[in-house]
């Protein structure tokens, strides 16, 4: 088994949707702004994430995603498992030359050293689950701009100038004011 960085985005959209998710749909959209993922990468994520049954799915206002079982219920080792992250031979086979498919007794010893290390690494991922992440991970939180950010954004009351003289800014006076500028 291998945790890729892949693996790495789909735990971590995981914990925070345990973390934001208590009682309602989490929409992606919420978790790639607090994550600093891509919303595309996520859907694809989610996608997997779904069709192994970690999570389900809700369409329309109010919608968006939650777990499918409780936290504690789903491991480390069941998301990698669902973004089919398996252990790959990615450490080479060596082969005697000229023997064929038989491997050279170097290849033999390290083949069984990496399978006993991926066994290892499994039953650890497998005692790491969602629910003791959520509770050792920094819940990250959506921060507003400073006013003053937003001020420097805001466009202009009147589109007409007098040469010369610089733009008026317009004052932030109401929500919608506000979202005109967002």
């Amino acid at each position: 088994m291998q945790v890729t960085p892949r693996a790495g985005h789909a735990i971590a959209a995981l914990v925070d949707l345990v973390q934001h998710g208590a009682a309602r749909h989490v929409s992606l959209h919420s978790i790639a702004a607090r994550q600093r993922i891509s919303l595309s990468y996520l859907e694809h994520l989610f996608a997997r994430l779904r069709r192994h049954g970690l999570v389900c799915a809700s369409r329309g206002p109010g919608g968006g995603y939650r777990l499918a079982r409780a936290a504690a219920q789903i491991s480390v080792a069941d998301v990698v498992a669902a973004l089919g992250e398996t252990a790959v031979a990615a450490h080479g086979r060596a082969r005697r030359p000229g023997a064929g498919n038989v491997a050279s007794p170097e290849a033999a010893i390290a083949e069984s050293i990496w399978r006993r290390a991926d066994a290892h690494l499994d039953a650890t991922l497998r005692r790491i689950d969602l629910q003791g992440l959520a509770r050792e991970a920094p819940a990250v939180e959506m921060r507003a701009p400073p006013l003053a950010e937003v001020a420097a954004r805001a466009s202009p009351v009147h589109p007409r100038r007098t040469r010369g003289t610089a733009l008026p800014r317009r004052a932030v006076s109401s929500v919608f004011d506000l979202a005109e500028i967002l």
